[in-house]
């Protein structure tokens, strides 16, 4: 990684602990870190620092990065997603499995389990048949759909009023370090409704991201906000099958717009960095024949000489 001068200067000075300041400028790093390239960033930081970051410290700023990132963990036979959605007293849930696990954001991985209390039950018992109808045709969508590290999760709450809040989190993360890239697409989507309504509205958004880093540092990131009017939701199935046809409709939007963005990009933005004529002012003739003949004159000269 290149580390802008002033910001090297900032980090470098301290040896045994950081000031607030140092802490700043490592944190915002972190948080800016591509998914799963978090760990190089870390270790470029330190090094530049000269001494490890406190451990809460660092837990602490690592599951901002996460969260934010929507991390995948195994959680037994299933995948979990560290994200705000899931957040409950003592780590993150996971509805599927009626499970709530603790993280250890440094190392990413699982460190406990445990089942959910009556509470937590009890506070989603009306949106939970709901719920699993979302996750059974979300899972089938994404089987169909994604490659690499990617996770669906919902998540339901009974609300006092009466009506339901249905969360969906969707996460795909892959890179490959050999071939120098990473990239990630995430989609977080919500709706709120009252049973036997027919209808309501589901709002969300779809980011994604890519990394080249080969002899450079390119990033794409974009970013798209959706909002759709589900019908017929009369029944838990129908419901499922809206929620995930939205998603797929939200997902489809992103996909056609990044393949015209590609398209254009040779026309317009690449297309204006480059030189119309070279400095000769003169338009570069394709002709083979007229080359074929400029260099046998020259080689002709130089036999005459």
């Amino acid at each position: 990684l290149k580390f802008p001068s002033l910001w090297v200067a900032l980090l470098a000075p301290v040896m045994s602990g950081c000031s607030e300041q140092q802490l700043r400028v490592v944190r915002h790093f972190i948080l800016s870190a591509p998914p799963l390239e978090v760990g190089e960033v870390l270790k470029d930081c330190e090094k530049i620092v000269g001494a490890p970051f406190e451990a809460e410290w660092l837990q602490t700023v690592l599951a901002e990065h996460t969260e934010q990132a929507l991390y995948a963990v195994d959680v037994e036979d299933a995948k979990g997603i560290i994200c705000p959605q899931a957040r409950v007293d003592g780590g993150y849930l996971l509805p599927s499995t009626d499970t709530v696990f603790q993280v250890d954001h440094v190392e990413q991985k699982v460190t406990s389990t445990r089942p959910v209390t009556e509470d937590e039950v009890g506070a989603r018992s009306r949106s939970e048949p709901f719920r699993s109808e979302v996750q059974k045709a979300l899972k089938t969508y994404l089987g169909e759909h994604f490659l690499g590290q990617n996770a669906c999760c919902t998540y339901g709450i009974d609300n006092e009023d009466g009506s339901i809040t249905i969360d969906v989190v969707v996460t795909a993360l892959d890179h490959s370090v050999r071939n120098f890239w990473s990239g990630s697409w995430a989609s977080q989507w919500k709706t709120t409704f009252t049973p036997g309504a027919g209808t309501c509205e589901m709002k969300g958004a779809v980011r994604l991201g890519m990394h080249y880093y080969e002899d450079g540092n390119v990033q794409l990131r974009h970013s798209k906000e959706h909002s759709q009017q589900l019908e017929g939701v009369d029944s838990e199935a129908a419901f499922g099958k809206a929620v995930v046809a939205a998603i797929r409709a939200g997902d489809g939007k992103v996909h056609s717009a990044m393949e015209q963005l590609y398209q254009r990009m040779g026309d317009e933005p690449l297309k204006a960095m480059r030189r119309v004529l070279p400095v000769s002012k003169e338009k570069f003739d394709w002709t083979p024949a007229r080359h074929l003949v400029a260099i046998q004159l020259a080689a002709g000269a130089q036999k005459s000489e």
